[in-house]
């Protein structure tokens, strides 16, 4: 007996390079809104940013921010 395909798709290489984490390993999938990983990619670009500037708060309330919009996206 052959493995049973119930229509289930990995994400590409590409759509997990560009999604990341926000993409589901297994089973039936949406993609998230581009705009919102856009959005998050700036985010974490900022808190970097203000690691690097030595700006602790900043990049701790960046990081929270980031963390709340990555798990509502992933909820979605």
């Amino acid at each position: 007996m052959g493995p049973v395909d119930l229509g289930y798709q990995e994400g590409t290489i590409e759509e997990r390079s560009k999604y990341g984490c926000l993409l589901p390993r297994t089973g039936v999938h949406f993609l998230p809104d581009s705009k919102v990983v856009d959005f998050l990619r700036l985010l974490n670009d900022y808190r970097k940013k203000c690691c690097k500037e030595m700006n602790l708060t900043e990049a701790r309330r960046a990081a929270l921010k980031f963390e709340d919009l990555k798990n509502k996206e992933m909820l979605r």
